[in-house]
């Protein structure tokens, strides 16, 4: 089992987080995970407002579920690069090893399912603080 070292997760404390997933049971536990280390989660679960979202530059972080269909979640990472010309933090989140995909895309961080919540945090932390002795971007299964 891999061990993580998270930070002070007060750091976390107020970070506005933008949740694109389309499973309700996987809304809620990513929900109630970030609200317990003091982040403010939204849910998106349609492309044009989360678009909207990312314009705004009122969000710290996105998790994006990574089995989208219709876009797919490569088409909406690259509308947010290259389209929007965001630099937003990106996790992905799935059940398959998007690794190289994630890397030309612009993942920042690949987390396969089941998700802990430490690994969650640590590389939560990871991206928005730089606080790891990993580089961009990896997968950790757990």
């Amino acid at each position: 089992m891999v061990q993580y070292e998270i930070e002070n997760s007060n750091t976390l404390s107020g970070n506005k987080v933008l949740i694109f997933e389309n499973d309700e049971v996987n809304q809620l536990l990513l929900k109630i995970m970030l609200e317990n280390n003091e982040l403010q989660p939204e849910i998106i679960t349609d492309t044009a407002d989360l678009y909207k979202k990312i314009e705004s530059h009122s969000y710290e972080l996105l998790l994006l579920d990574m089995e989208n269909k219709n876009p797919s979640s490569f088409e909406i990472i690259d509308v947010i690069r290259k389209d929007l010309k965001s630099n937003i933090p990106v996790i992905g989140l799935s059940t398959k090893d998007y690794r190289g995909r994630a890397i030309y895309h612009g993942i920042n961080v690949l987390l396969q399912r089941p998700i802990e919540n430490r690994a969650l945090m640590h590389h939560i932390m990871r991206v928005l603080y730089g606080s790891s002795k990993y580089k961009n971007p990896i997968t950790v299964t757990i």
